[in-house]
């Protein structure tokens, strides 16, 4: 999942020897009297505690971008292996065409003719329109070519 934009703006604009010093009184612990003392300065005591709690979901974001993600992507432990192959669940090579082992047999029989279980032979001929016609000994059909 990717990143959403940032949704705050720049807190302050210092730089230089001004930042130096908000930096001096961060260091200094001027933070700790604000914590230590919440009912003297209870708007920077709220303050205070979203910021600690952003701190630490940027210190887990951290350590699982560091260390889970990271081993995840290189053991490569999302992976969806694919599978080449004629299983239900398996990926076909190339320019696969899928055929039932009805019409597989049927195929393969062309031409020297089916027996049936039920009518004995089918026997598979042109007739001089150029129709596709099988005969069973009882029933007879027809299929003509296709136009185009």
């Amino acid at each position: 999942m990717a990143l959403a934009s940032k949704k705050t703006g720049t807190i302050h604009g210092k730089s230089g020897g001004s930042k130096t010093k908000m930096k001096d009184k961060f260091d200094g612990g001027e933070l700790d009297h604000i914590a230590d003392h919440p009912d003297d300065f209870p708007q920077n005591a709220a303050i205070l505690y979203a910021l600690q709690n952003i701190t630490e979901d940027l210190d887990s974001l951290r350590t699982y971008a560091g260390s889970e993600l990271r081993g995840a992507i290189a053991t490569n432990t999302a992976k969806t292996p694919l599978i080449i192959g004629t299983g239900s669940g398996n990926a076909m090579a190339g320019n696969t065409t899928v055929i039932s082992s009805t019409q597989a047999t049927f195929i393969t029989n062309l031409g020297k003719g089916i027996t049936s279980e039920l009518r004995g032979t089918l026997t598979i001929s042109k007739d001089r329109d150029n129709n596709l016609v099988l005969t069973d000994g009882t029933h007879t059909w027809s299929i003509a070519p296709s136009e185009g």
